[in-house]
């Protein structure tokens, strides 16, 4: 088994690190195949180089299979996005860096990315995903339909902050174009995108620009992004000068078997007193978890379940709070309590996935920069 990837399982109550030492900012990719096995990429640190690598998770949570993709780059961007096509299960990972320093160097900090079908067990060469460079907080998605308005089926699309120096926000593209979403310059990061039943596109992105904070989405499509923007409904406060900042993705997600997308915030500032659920595009968003256990939540995170359910999970007080709505999404069910890993000293990332009976959750944590590490665990409803 290789370095960074322990071989114990992760099961219900069992948290197994999975990533070796790294920064706060390390957010992995996350994705599951028809064959019910849960694949993970991720940003690790390799002496004075970077690499990508690869995990392989069964269904009792155990680490099986283990590769590096990529090594020796000058830098990668700690946050990576995995996606898988859907019907053919080809895996596609998304990342951001630079390879080297050469002049002319391929890779300067575009987006790139990787395939694999064959379950993860090879992968083609990097590609570049992105027109220009600069792209960090990078969110991914693949289209599943037909509609030349929507992504065709096998369509991978990226979505990022733009970081440099020129920044112009919020970009999303295709393998052949680049579109920007939200010309807002600095100020604007984690994104998310996901792809419904339907294959119409939705990215999402958190802005702490003054008089425009909060949460936005839009629908996207292959030559572009559709008006309007939409503000996430009491995502913001004070006229949009107040907003509690999110250090994950976006927490949007799709529905089985259902057209649109949801993201689930906290409403509140400083401190968050509702969760709230909003169906992107309506003009109201739905309180989903209210009283004491929404007070003061962070890191709140959403994944899609099955039969149009969805995974609602956050931080509170040092503990990791799971519940899980209705097949309707309209209210949500008991709220379970899942201790951190041991000895933790702070969260710093908190994602999962839902789409088996159970919640694989991930949490990155750790007491600085020397002991970061990101956990993974079951947890059952």
């Amino acid at each position: 088994m290789a370095a960074g990837v322990a071989a114990s399982a992760g099961g219900p109550g069992k948290w197994t690190a999975i990533t070796g030492k790294g920064p706060n900012t390390v957010e992995a990719g996350v994705a599951r195949t028809s064959d019910g096995r849960l694949h993970v990429a991720y940003h690790q640190k390799a002496g004075a180089t970077a690499a990508l690598r690869y995990a392989r998770i069964n269904k009792r949570g155990k680490a099986v299979a283990a590769s590096t993709l990529e090594s020796g780059w000058t830098t990668i961007n700690p946050s990576v996005d995995l996606t898988h096509t859907p019907g053919n299960g080809k895996l596609h990972v998304f990342f951001s860096g630079i390879r080297s320093t050469v002049v002319g160097e391929l890779f300067d900090g575009e987006l790139a990315m990787k395939e694999s079908d064959t379950g993860g067990s090879s992968w083609t060469p990097p590609i570049p995903a992105s027109e220009d460079g600069d792209a960090a907080y990078i969110g991914a998605g693949i289209g599943a339909g037909a509609d030349p308005r929507k992504a065709g089926a096998g369509t991978r699309v990226g979505a990022w902050g733009d970081s440099g120096a020129n920044a112009n926000g919020f970009n999303f593209g295709g393998l052949n174009a680049t579109y920007n979403l939200a010309t807002v310059g600095v100020g604007i990061g984690m994104p998310e995108v996901v792809v419904d039943n339907q294959g119409r596109v939705y990215g999402a992105w958190q802005q702490i620009n003054s008089g425009g904070k909060g949460i936005y989405a839009r629908e996207l499509t292959n030559t572009g992004p559709l008006s309007p923007v939409w503000h996430a409904p009491g995502s913001s406060a004070n006229g949009r000068n107040s907003f509690r900042y999110q250090q994950e993705r976006t927490a949007l997600a799709g529905r089985a078997g259902k057209a649109g997308a949801w993201v689930a915030y906290g409403k509140g500032y400083p401190q968050t007193r509702k969760i709230l659920l909003w169906r992107v595009g309506a003009n109201k968003a739905k309180a989903i978890v209210t009283g004491k256990r929404a007070r003061g939540a962070k890191h709140i995170s959403i994944a899609t379940g099955r039969q149009g359910r969805l995974w609602i999970f956050w931080e509170k007080g040092g503990r990791y709070l799971v519940t899980r709505t209705n097949k309707k999404a309209a209210k949500a069910g008991r709220i379970r309590v899942v201790k951190p890993p041991k000895g933790w000293k702070s969260t710093h990332r908190l994602f999962g996935e839902g789409a088996a009976k159970r919640l694989d959750l991930f949490a990155h944590v750790g007491k600085n920069a020397a002991t970061n590490r990101t956990f993974h665990t079951q947890v059952r409803l």
